[in-house]
């Protein structure tokens, strides 16, 4: 798995304690015991914005719909930057609740990336896992 994979999650489990289905981007490539940080994506408009690009105050990135990733435009939201353990994602992948969808193009990864490195509300560490 590297960075930019599209994960699809069936079951998700939220802060409220919520279950639900979701896509995530994988945000880094993990190495030994460094963690895979991921984040949510979705296809609702959120803050009123919809012309594609980075909005790194507002914790969010939108795409236009990707070949083979994202059929809608899609908000990528990053105000909970999230991690997986090399484990525990393969344990979720056995028992069938992540299933790999597809890998974003380089070009928009990147673009995504660096935009979550400009958000004043991403931690130190996980800009370092980055």
């Amino acid at each position: 798995m590297n960075r930019g994979t599209i994960i699809y999650h069936n079951d998700l489990v939220y802060k409220d304690g919520e279950h639900g289905k979701k896509l995530l981007i994988i945000l880094n490539n993990s190495s030994g015991t460094q963690p895979y940080i991921w984040c949510k994506t979705t296809s609702k408009s959120k803050y009123g914005l919809s012309t594609p690009g980075c909005y790194s105050k507002k914790n969010v990135f939108i795409l236009n719909p990707v070949d083979n990733c994202f059929p809608k435009k899609t908000w990528v939201q990053f105000h909970e930057i999230n991690e997986f353990t090399n484990t525990e994602l393969l344990s979720l992948k056995f028992k069938g609740k992540v299933k790999i969808i597809s890998n974003l193009p380089d070009k928009i990864i990147k673009a995504i990336v660096e935009c979550i490195k400009n958000s004043p509300d991403i931690s130190k560490y996980h800009i370092s896992l980055l």
